[in-house]
């Protein structure tokens, strides 16, 4: 009798549920992508984990926080965890987002979330015109990324666990990785022998600190000299606390302030990080430095 009632149960709360992540009726103006293909213009969103109680207010959010950049995007980046925020359409349960009793009922619901979550970002990346890379609906054990391009999901992946893999976009390629991946020099240097210098990093480290901020991509960039995104969650999700920095990182001598970041944020507080990845003036710095960069990497293949 108990099961019946919490089978009937669920089945209404999900019926609810999916009428609250209806797109019908929404309409957002096409931001565009810019005209060059080597440069990539990137907007990379950092808040606090929050729930949103509908598809509406999850979209205008996004288009809120991103509308007024200076820059026209290609690519916009959201944060791990970004699709569990959904939970928040399920009602009654939108509470348990910031205590740990969430994650239970996440997995309760993560099929339906999970489902409409990737329906509801293929239709804005195609409503956009860009491409966009998110975190999922995340359990405890999982960090899945997502990357959307223009209506076509490219990628899903539980990056926590599976390897990384080149995504190929119109103009260039790139990696996602999670935080050991980008420590490791070896497969970011394999994956530059396939042309990608863009790699997005996703991060659920509960504090950092700076110096423990250059430890991974930011420490790739000046070594092989790529361009990083960071992604850190932020906020509190299922009774943790996260404190991460964002960042958006490339070689010393192509940053304005010569540190190595073209952006990055606080570890509290929302910010809109905006870069151009140059990829021409990357490979032309490349080039010149071409001769250290390949003795570091015959060294590695010897020791091997």
């Amino acid at each position: 009798m108990i099961r019946l009632f919490k089978k009937i149960l669920d089945g209404l709360l999900g019926y609810i549920a999916e009428k609250k992540l209806s797109v019908k009726g929404l309409k957002y103006p096409i931001i565009g992508r810019t005209s060059s293909p080597h440069q990539i213009h990137v907007c990379l969103l950092h808040f606090d984990a929050r729930i949103f109680e509908s598809s509406k207010d999850l979209l205008n959010f996004i288009y809120r926080n991103t509308r007024d950049s200076l820059y026209r995007i290609d690519l916009l980046i959201l944060p791990p965890s970004f699709g569990t925020s959904l939970l928040g359409v399920v009602p009654f349960l939108g509470k348990h987002f910031y205590f740990e009793s969430g994650a239970k009922y996440v997995e309760r619901f993560q099929e339906l979330l999970s489902e409409r979550f990737i329906n509801l970002m293929k239709w804005f990346s195609k409503e956009l015109g860009i491409t966009i890379i998110s975190g999922g609906v995340d359990t405890k054990e999982k960090t899945i990324v997502q990357v959307y391009d223009r209506g076509d999901l490219l990628y899903n992946r539980d990056v926590s666990r599976e390897k990384p893999a080149v995504i190929e976009l119109n103009d260039y390629k790139l990696a996602v990785l999670n935080e050991k991946d980008a420590k490791d020099f070896r497969t970011i240097r394999g994956f530059m022998d396939e042309g990608v210098y863009v790699y997005v990093v996703y991060s659920k480290r509960s504090y950092e600190n700076l110096w423990e901020d250059k430890l991974d991509i930011w420490a790739r960039s000046q070594s092989l000299g790529v361009y990083g995104i960071k992604s850190s969650l932020s906020g509190r999700i299922f009774g943790k606390v996260y404190r991460g920095r964002s960042t958006i990182t490339a070689p010393i001598p192509l940053t304005p302030n010569l540190d190595g970041y073209l952006a990055r944020s606080d570890v509290v507080g929302t910010a809109k990080l905006t870069a151009i990845l140059d990829i021409s003036k990357l490979v032309s710095y490349l080039k010149n430095y071409e001769n250290g960069y390949e003795r570091y990497w015959k060294l590695l293949k010897q020791r091997k």
